[in-house]
């Protein structure tokens, strides 16, 4: 898709919509792909059917962020810890043509709200810790660093 916008920024609020979607929905290829592209390496990558497949549990909690009903970025807000009692924000991810346009920090602040009102403990888990400024920058600290599978990750709490 080709997006040209001749700002920096965009009116996020106007443009952008939160959508869910289900393993029927076309536009679930691409969410699936964003997920094996980004994070596929942690287990091998192990396909766009088996990617889909794993994420069919997920796609309750998933949240795709549209721009003319086309997925643009997403998130997820999924239960966490031994007794599901804390939120965790995870799949968060911004197409590559639409960086840069404070989506992801629009996004991010709406992740927040909405992982609050489901529990006040919300963290997330980075498999990028290169980008643990731009989590801080929303009001998380890092409370962990340790491995996955051989690579670097942080967990972050909500201060």
């Amino acid at each position: 898709m080709f997006f040209y916008t001749s700002n920096r920024k965009f009116n996020c609020d106007k443009l952008l919509k939160l959508e869910k979607i289900t393993e029927l929905d076309p536009r679930f290829n691409q969410v699936a792909q964003w997920v094996e592209d980004q994070w596929g390496y942690i287990r091998n990558h192990p396909g766009l059917a088996e990617r889909k497949k794993r994420m069919k549990p997920v796609l309750p909690d998933l949240n795709v962020v549209t721009y003319d009903r086309v997925p643009v970025a997403m998130f997820a807000l999924t239960p966490w810890g031994p007794n599901k009692s804390v939120v965790e924000i995870n799949y968060f991810y911004v197409d590559a043509s639409f960086r840069d346009l404070g989506i992801g920090s629009w996004m991010f602040e709406k992740a927040k709200t909405m992982a609050k009102a489901i529990n006040p403990t919300v963290v997330l888990d980075t498999l990028n810790p290169k980008i643990n400024h731009f989590y801080e920058k929303h009001g998380f600290k890092v409370i962990a660093d340790h491995n996955l599978n051989g690579f670097p990750t942080s967990i972050l709490r909500m201060k």
